[in-house]
């Protein structure tokens, strides 16, 4: 009882522990530069996206090294990491670095995410020629929002890469 009571007593003198102020900081930290890529990349300011990504990537970095509650490790990966991943790669797919996009997707993919679709390493997979892997990964698609986004995803890359718009147009129903 007495080490109960002198344990209280010292939490209550000390107060809000720094490291959790840190924590705390340094996530919502991640999910402004998050959010901000995201919205860049829908204006279609896609190396800005991909430089705020990178920025994101970075204080979550930082975010997980300050963790000091690891019940907090498996909402991270799932709020914060997840859609940093799939943005990242959308930014790198429309830059044309598809072996960025597809190690982003998978990243994403491995985390195990519902925020991830395997339509996405389809449209790598499309990009880069493999037209048989990608109709196996829009094979994957399980609802109509993930047709509706693969369709949109498929529009807006056949306006971005006008020289291949046939063969990415052709995986539109």
């Amino acid at each position: 009882i007495e080490l109960c009571r002198k344990g209280i007593r010292v939490l209550e003198e000390i107060g809000p522990f720094t490291q959790r102020k840190e924590q705390t900081r340094l996530e919502t930290l991640a999910r402004l530069y998050s959010d901000l890529a995201s919205n860049l990349f829908e204006r279609e300011q896609y190396e800005a996206s991909l430089e705020n990504c990178k920025k994101a990537y970075e204080v979550s970095e930082k975010m997980w090294a300050a963790v000091t509650d690891t019940i907090y490790l498996g909402s991270y990966s799932y709020l914060i990491l997840t859609p940093q991943l799939i943005t990242l790669g959308n930014a790198s797919l429309m830059l044309g670095d598809f072996v960025t996009a597809r190690n982003a997707f998978e990243e994403a993919a491995s985390i195990g995410s519902n925020s991830y679709n395997s339509y996405l390493l389809a449209h790598v997979d499309l990009m880069e020629g493999k037209e048989i892997d990608a109709f196996l990964n829009y094979g994957g698609i399980q609802n109509t929002e993930e047709l509706g986004n693969a369709l949109f995803d498929l529009q807006r890359l056949s306006e971005h890469f006008p020289a291949r718009k046939d063969s990415i147009l052709a995986f539109m129903p």
